[in-house]
């Protein structure tokens, strides 16, 4: 159970940590510049924010529904390894996001990707 613990564990602290690589200090010469590059930054951090705050919410379910295991099954880690699949995904699917803020294919892709995602780990914890 501890090896589950530790790799289910370490996908999430990855994938959270990748999210704010996506995330650049704006070069800037002027005060000017600087409001106009942190304001360009809202959709990469709007898109940080909410991904952080699903993989955080994914996290505590995933502890709270392996709390009462005190058996690992073949099922059982195949259906977490499809969970942690998903979760690898965030990152790229969150750049996505960022980076298209306003095409509806991005948002699909999105929110198509988290449905795939919670149907993964609604079926782990069947």
């Amino acid at each position: 159970m501890s090896r589950l613990h530790a790799l289910t564990d370490g996908v999430f602290a990855i994938a959270m940590t990748l999210l704010v690589l996506k995330l650049h200090v704006p070069d800037v010469a002027s005060t000017g510049d600087f409001i106009s590059g942190l304001a360009a930054l809202v959709p990469s951090l709007f898109s940080f924010t909410l991904s952080f705050a699903v993989l955080g919410a994914y996290w505590l379910g995933t502890v709270w529904s392996l709390a009462p295991v005190r058996h690992v099954d073949r099922p059982l880690l195949l259906l977490n390894l499809l969970t942690l699949l998903f979760i690898t995904l965030v990152p790229f699917t969150t750049a996505v996001l960022a980076r298209y803020p306003d095409q509806p294919g991005a948002v699909i892709l999105y929110g198509t990707h988290l449905t795939l995602l919670g149907l993964a780990q609604y079926v782990s914890w069947s």
